[in-house]
């Protein structure tokens, strides 16, 4: 009798630390609002961006009580944050065990979740430097978050959830050579279009099909900025 009540025991244990350690690729979301995201484990670290509560993170993996994510929406961008101060996303399951009162809102909830995966592809010549900045948006509301990343080197690849995104992509002319876009949907699978540029400061937009109009990637940005 003790020798099994130890190894209940034992297992529940281990049960509560595995649940407590989380898994690579879990998706978290925070708890609270202006969560510091930092570049090293520990809070002494610089902060590289903070986020609002309910904000969307995949887990990379931990150290301690330090977790190490990516931000959903904001591309590239990736840090480390307390483990207090995140939470499992309630998946559908947990949903279905809600009161039947709460059944809209849970619908409502799943529509706004991220859509098709998009991938951005740049290349170009060994150095070349690039600016790339990009919107997403969710199906229904139409919500959009904006990303920016200031200079970055080819190659470069680029996971961007959402129903639809929108890209531009300027090549900056301190070498030479020309930039290459691609767009792809559902990881991989669907090329949108391609394009590249050796243009003095070009710039390539890249875009699927959704609010922003149809799906196209074109040596050329608009001029019109209104919906940057």
């Amino acid at each position: 009798m003790k020798q099994s009540l130890a190894i209940f025991l034992a297992a529940f244990v281990i049960s509560i630390s595995s649940a407590a350690n989380g898994t690579p690729g879990d998706i978290l979301v925070t708890r609270e609002d202006e969560v510091d995201v930092h570049d090293a484990p520990s809070s002494a670290a610089q902060v590289l961006i903070t986020v609002e509560e309910g904000r969307k993170l995949k887990e990379l993996r931990r150290e301690g009580v330090w977790v190490k994510v990516i931000i959903y929406g904001e591309i590239g961008k990736e840090g480390w944050v307390h483990s207090s101060s995140v939470a499992p996303e309630v998946t559908g399951t947990q949903n279905e065990a809600k009161s039947d009162d709460s059944a809209d809102e849970s619908t409502e909830q799943a529509e706004l979740l991220p859509g098709p995966k998009f991938t951005l592809v740049i290349t170009g010549t060994a150095r070349q430097q690039f600016q790339v900045r990009c919107k997403s948006a969710e199906r229904y509301r139409g919500l959009a978050s904006e990303q920016k990343t200031i200079v970055e080197f080819v190659p470069k690849t680029y996971e961007i959830p959402g129903f639809s995104v929108s890209c531009r992509v300027h090549r900056l002319q301190r070498y030479p050579g020309a930039i290459k876009v691609e767009l792809y949907e559902q990881g991989r699978s669907i090329l949108l279009g391609a394009a590249q540029t050796k243009a003095v400061n070009g710039c390539i937009s890249a875009r699927s099909k959704g609010r922003w109009g149809n799906a196209r990637v074109i040596d050329g940005c608009s001029r019109d900025r209104s919906n940057w």
